[in-house]
C-alpha cells in the first residue's frame, strides 16, 4: 500500500470511528432522555395520590366510621330463616321502645290536600283478617258480606283499601300442613270485594298452611274478585313483585315482606312461597325501583312481637331505611294488637293498626283502627284513625264514646314515645 493511500485509509478510518462515537452518544442520551421522562411522570402520578390520600385520612371525621359500624350492627338485626318458634322467640328477644328516641318530626302537609278531590287519593289500611273459625260461621249463618257489614260505608269512602289477609282460601280443611292454619271459606272473598278491600298482602306465617296448592287456590280466588295480592308467588321473583294500582291517574305501589315465616314457606327460585328474606341489601334495589315507577309506595309488613304492643327496634330499622329507599307509607300487621304510629321525614308508619276481622284470643285484644290517608301531589296531605272493636266472631265494629277515646287514648300513649301527636277529636283522631 503506497503511502498516500495508507493516510487515506487512516482517514477513513478516523471519520468511522467519528461517526460510530457520535451514535453511540446520541443513543446514551436518547436512553437517559427517556428514563429521566418516565420518571418524571411517574413521580406526576404518584405524589398527587400519596397527598390525596394523606389528607382524606387527616381529615376523615369520626363519625363516618361510627356509621359504618351502625350499619354493619343494624345488618345483624335482619331475621334470618328458621322455623317460626324460633324465629319469633329471637325477634321477641329484641329491646324495644321504651323511651322517647330522636326522631325527625314533620307536620303533614294539609295544603296539598286543598286542590280539587279529582287529584286526590284516599287510601284506607286494615289489620289482620282470616276469615275462618269463628268468622268463617258467620259468613256461613249470615252471607259473605256479613263480617264487614258494620264497617262497609268507612271503606267505601277510600280509593284504596288493603290488609293482610291471614288465611288462604282453600276447598278443604284437612289439607293443611301445618298447626298453626286459618282456613278461609271461600265465599268470604265475595264479601271482602263487595266491600271494597281491593289490595291484600300474603306474606305472613299462615298463607302456606296448606301448601303450594293452598297458595294457588287463594291467588287465583282473589283474581277472580279482582282483589290485587302481594308478596307471595311461585318463586322470589314473583313473591318480590311490585304490584301496582292506577288511580285517578296516580300510580298505587304495593310491596309486601315477613320475616315470621316457617324457613319451608319463604319462596326461592324455583320454588313456591312469601317473600321472607329482609336482608336490606336485597330488599333496598327492589323498594328503589317499585318508587321509581309509582307515585306512592305502600308497605306491607308482616312482624312484631304477638300480642305485644312494643315496637322492636328491628322494625323501627327497617322501616326507616325503606323510606329512605322510596317507601311513602308502612302499614304493619301480625301482633293481633295496637302498636304506635310514626311519622318519619314526612312519611307515614304505622307499625300495627291490630286486627280487622279476626276472632280475638283474649277481650284485651279486641281493640283497634281504621287507617284513613290523604295523599295528593306526591306526599302525605292528611292522617286519620278511626277506632273499631272486633267482637268475638271476629267483626269489626266502629267505636263510639267513652269506648273510642279509650282506644285513642291507648294510640296516643303508644305513639308518643315516637314524638307523634294523636288529635282526638270525637270518635276519631288526626295525627301530626
Amino acid at each position: 500500500m503506497s503511502k498516500k493511500d495508507k493516510n487515506e485509509y487512516q482517514q477513513l478510518q478516523l471519520i468511522d470511528s467519528d461517526y460510530y462515537d457520535s451514535g453511540k452518544q446520541q443513543i446514551e442520551r436518547e436512553i437517559v432522555r427517556q428514563v429521566t421522562l418516565r420518571m418524571l411522570l411517574l413521580v406526576a402520578l404518584i405524589v398527587p395520590v400519596v397527598a390525596c390520600t394523606t389528607w382524606y385520612i387527616a381529615t376523615r371525621p369520626v363519625t363516618n366510621q361510627v356509621k359504618i359500624s351502625t350499619a354493619q350492627k343494624t345488618a345483624q338485626l335482619a331475621p334470618k330463616q328458621d322455623a317460626i318458634r324460633k324465629r319469633v322467640s329471637s325477634i321477641e328477644a329484641t329491646s324495644t321502645v321504651k323511651t322517647p328516641v330522636a326522631t325527625t318530626i314533620t307536620t303533614l302537609d294539609q295544603a296539598a290536600a286543598d286542590k280539587s278531590n279529582a287529584d286526590t287519593v284516599i287510601l284506607i289500611g286494615l289489620g289482620n283478617m282470616a276469615l275462618s273459625g269463628k268468622v268463617g260461621d258467620l259468613v256461613i249463618s249470615s252471607g259473605p258480606e256479613a263480617p264487614v257489614s258494620a264497617v262497609k260505608q268507612i271503606l267505601q269512602t277510600g280509593d284504596v283499601i288493603a290488609g293482610s289477609l291471614q288465611s288462604p282460601f282453600s276447598a278443604s280443611a284437612q289439607a293443611s300442613t301445618g298447626n298453626y292454619s286459618l282456613y278461609g271459606l271461600p265465599e268470604a272473598a265475595k264479601g271482602m270485594r263487595a266491600a271494597g278491600i281491593n289490595v291484600v298482602s300474603l306474606a305472613n306465617s299462615e298463607i302456606m298452611s296448606f301448601g303450594q296448592q293452598g297458595l294457588f287456590s287463594t291467588t287465583k280466588l282473589l283474581e277472580q274478585y279482582g282483589i290485587t295480592h302481594a308478596g307471595a308467588g311461585s318463586n322470589l321473583n314473583q313473591a318480590y313483585t311490585c304490584k301496582v294500582l292506577e288511580i285517578k291517574g296516580k300510580r298505587i305501589a304495593f310491596l309486601a315482606f315477613s320475616p315470621l315465616t316457617p324457613a319451608e314457606s319463604g319462596a326461592t327460585l324455583k320454588t313456591t312461597g312469601i317473600a321472607a328474606d329482609l336482608k336490606w341489601r336485597y330488599l333496598k334495589p327492589i323498594i328503589q325501583a317499585a318508587a321509581n315507577h309509582s307515585d306512592y309506595l305502600v308497605l306491607l309488613c308482616d312482624w312484631g312481637g304477638e300480642y305485644d304492643s312494643a315496637v322492636r327496634d328491628y322494625q323501627r330499622t327497617i322501616a326507616k331505611r325503606a323510606i329512605d329507599a322510596g317507601a311513602d307509607i308502612i302499614i304493619g300487621g301480625h301482633p293481633h294488637t295496637m302498636q304506635g304510629i310514626e311519622l318519619y321525614n314526612g312519611k307515614f308508619i304505622a307499625y300495627s293498626p291490630g286486627d280487622f276481622v279476626y276472632a280475638p284470643a283474649k277481650k284485651s285484644y279486641r281493640d283497634a283502627f281504621i287507617i284513613k290517608l290523604k295523599l295528593a301531589q306526591g306526599r302525605l296531605a292528611g292522617a286519620e284513625v278511626m277506632p273499631i272493636v272486633v267482637d268475638p266472631s271476629g267483626k269489626p265494629t266502629p267505636a263510639t264514646g267513652c269506648t273510642a277515646k279509650e282506644i285513642l287514648t291507648k294510640l296516643q300513649g303508644l305513639s308518643a314515645p315516637f314524638g307523634t301527636i294523636v288529635s282526638i277529636s270525637g270518635d276519631k283522631a288526626q295525627v301530626t
